[in-house]
């Protein structure tokens, strides 16, 4: 079952298990990456920014560029198909700050867990030492 949508709200995730978390955090992730080869197949076919694995190769993801049309007026001109490869990628670019700020809230409840359970394990040592 797929636990992953971009417009999970934070308190579906505050609600969920560490091994959802978990899951969340994997399936967030794959859908990140997923999105940067698509931008980048999108405006750069046959150059890659990113390496095997999915990191980008210069520390820049593909959505961290700007897509704005009148920014590459004169590729435009050349290839007017790249206007519409353009208002794409700015639109998956868009969509890559919604995965990353679901996978965020993931890790911070993941954090806020462990915390947790750290304290609870130093009170229990306290209370009833070995």
């Amino acid at each position: 079952m797929k636990i992953f949508q971009e417009n999970l709200p934070e308190s579906a995730i505050k609600d969920m298990s560490e091994n959802d978390l978990n899951i969340l955090i994997e399936e967030a992730t794959h859908e990140h990456l997923r999105l940067e080869r698509e931008i980048e197949d999108l405006v750069w076919p046959g150059q890659s920014y990113l390496n095997e694995d999915g990191q980008p190769k210069q520390n820049i993801w593909p959505s961290e560029f700007s897509y704005l049309p009148a920014l590459y007026a004169d590729r435009i001109a050349k290839e007017p198909g790249l206007k519409d490869r353009l208002e794409k990628a700015d639109e998956l670019s868009k969509r890559i700050g919604y995965v990353l700020a679901v996978r965020g809230t993931a890790e911070v409840q993941k954090a806020v867990i462990a915390s947790l359970t750290a304290r609870i394990e130093r009170a229990k040592n306290q209370e009833y030492p070995r």
